[in-house]
């Protein structure tokens, strides 16, 4: 009878015959468990702290896992909201700006890859602190250290610390020129 197992000559176990298992007993079940790494490794750098997409993107293929897994994991989490570039830029901003002008903030945001037009709509939020005033903090924080320093030194360190936080040249050659007015400048410093 066709369909029937039958012991098969010797006494040996019967073989199967035609369609009497399903298919899915023929092949062995492998699972691809490493969208699940992926996924695990992702959770425990985003438990950390923040990363903007491509610094998780990054990471995650820095640890040798497929690009495409990589990608879908981490569009999943965008889509639930654990990863957002958005979010990173005005927290980031929120964090730096008022010891770096925007130029500095930009830059290092988009070295973290965050999209050009990201940084340019989280620079424009009203919450950002105004260049002159934050350069202006750091001036006065900092010229007590300098007093000893003789005017020309202290120039060029103030001059060296501004630009490094990204600030414009104009904008430091002001407020070098008030520093150098002596007690009259200094006190425009501290408003």
């Amino acid at each position: 009878m066709p369909g029937v197992d039958t012991p098969a000559p010797g006494g040996s176990t019967p073989e199967p015959l035609g369609d009497s298992y399903p298919a899915s007993h023929d092949e062995p079940v492998v699972e691809d468990t490493s969208q699940d790494e992926v996924h695990e490794q992702a959770l425990t750098l985003l438990a950390r702290r923040p990363w903007t997409r491509d610094q998780l993107v990054r990471a995650l293929e820095r640890r040798g896992h497929d690009q495409c897994a990589v990608l879908e994991v981490v569009y999943g989490l965008e889509h639930v909201g654990l990863v957002d570039d958005v979010g990173y830029a005005r927290d980031y901003i929120a964090r730096k700006g008022r010891q770096r002008g925007r130029r500095a903030l930009a830059d290092e945001l988009r070295g973290k890859g965050v999209g050009p037009e990201i940084v340019d709509a989280a620079l424009q939020d009203p919450d950002v602190p105004d260049d002159e005033l934050a350069a202006r903090a750091l001036v006065a924080k900092r010229l007590p250290a300098m007093a000893r320093l003789e005017p020309h030194v202290r120039a060029r360190r103030l001059a060296a610390q501004l630009t490094r936080r990204g600030f414009d040249a104009a904008l430091v050659g002001r407020l070098l020129r008030e520093v150098d007015e002596g007690p009259a400048g200094m006190s425009r410093l501290s408003t």
